[in-house]
């Protein structure tokens, strides 16, 4: 059996971050799947790439993406969860 051979070439990946910021200027930054609006850090975790296949916002710390709900005390909450278009479409996002 012939070698095995495998040729590497160098490749540029290029990716757009956002960080998304409140009207006081606070960040969110995503921890261990959850979200919170905190003074800025500059980390990896105030870190998002918009996903145009998906038309989601996606956490570049837990590849998470973000929703938004209407929570029983009528208020609107985000949060992550598995990035699943399915159900962002049947929940009309």
């Amino acid at each position: 059996m012939p070698p095995c051979v495998v040729d590497m070439q160098p490749c540029t990946v290029t990716t757009n971050y956002v960080r998304i910021v409140s009207t006081r200027g606070k960040r969110i930054s995503e921890y261990y799947s959850g979200l919170y609006f905190n003074d800025p850090a500059n980390n990896f975790k105030e870190l998002f790439h918009w996903d145009e296949s998906t038309q989601m916002f996606k956490s570049a710390s837990s590849q998470q993406c973000l929703d938004s709900f209407l929570d029983s005390d009528g208020k609107y909450k985000i949060h992550t969860y598995d990035c699943d278009v399915t159900v962002a479409i049947k929940n009309g996002l």
